[in-house]
């Protein structure tokens, strides 16, 4: 992963904390980001996944990988990974400036998700995760496992 990637998923992890802060929750950040990138006073834990649009393609695509530690001082990059302690996924679309909340129970392997802000545009139909946008309220309560 390039810096530029890094830098892009940590203004990624603060814009999304901002916005729950503002809607008002109490967010902290884990002192090791090992799979869980923010965690809720009402006991959520989010990863966050920030993209700018492909312009060749016109879509954003988010993609989940997690490095594991697989012997000391040696570890391995996953992709296609969800950490099982997410409980939301929060998808920020830098250049169109949405938000999609995804409880985690409804995102399927493999975990990417792609996504077409035109729906003029949208090859197999209108994308399921429309109806995800800006759906702040569904981090009101604790998704029970």
């Amino acid at each position: 992963m390039g810096a530029e990637n890094l830098v892009l998923g940590e203004a990624g992890k603060y814009r999304v904390a901002s916005e729950l802060l503002i809607r008002g929750f109490r967010v902290a950040f884990p002192a090791v980001d090992d799979g869980v990138d923010l965690y809720t006073e009402n006991g959520l834990s989010i990863q966050v996944k920030t993209a700018h649009i492909q312009k060749k393609l016109n879509r954003y695509t988010f993609s989940f990988k997690a490095w594991k530690v697989i012997s000391k001082g040696m570890r391995t990059q996953h992709f296609q990974y969800l950490d099982d302690r997410v409980t939301h996924i929060v998808l920020w679309c830098v250049d169109d400036n949405d938000f999609f909340i995804i409880p985690t129970n409804e995102i399927e392997p493999p975990y990417q998700i792609h996504y077409n802000p035109n729906p003029k545009h949208q090859r197999l139909g209108p994308s399921k995760w429309r109806g995800y946008l800006n759906r702040w309220d569904l981090l009101t309560n604790k998704t029970e496992s």
